[in-house]
């Protein structure tokens, strides 16, 4: 499955896979991943009609806004990020 980066902001990072069929939401401290959420299916459905509405309905607001209200309603299915020297080398 293609996986597609959405977003990336300053504080998260988006992916999708399968055209919106599992989302990758990411918390990030100084470019590097430490937590993330990975959502698919009804999950996955209902968190893409959330981010949609938050940027309809609050089209003021910039996409790392979005994302970390996002992170608020999702963080506690967050896990550890494990990441490797090479990994680092390649975010940046």
């Amino acid at each position: 499955m293609t996986r597609t980066i959405l977003n990336r902001t300053e504080r998260f990072t988006l992916l999708s896979w399968g055209h919106g069929t599992a989302y990758g939401l990411s918390r990030l401290e100084a470019g590097v991943p430490v937590e993330s959420v990975f959502v698919q299916g009804d999950d996955a459905t209902v968190f893409d009609m959330e981010f949609r509405a938050m940027e309809a309905q609050f089209p003021e607001r910039d996409t790392d806004d979005i994302l970390g209200w996002l992170w608020s309603s999702y963080n506690e299915l967050a896990t550890p990020v494990i990441v490797t020297a090479r990994q680092v080398w390649e975010i940046n």
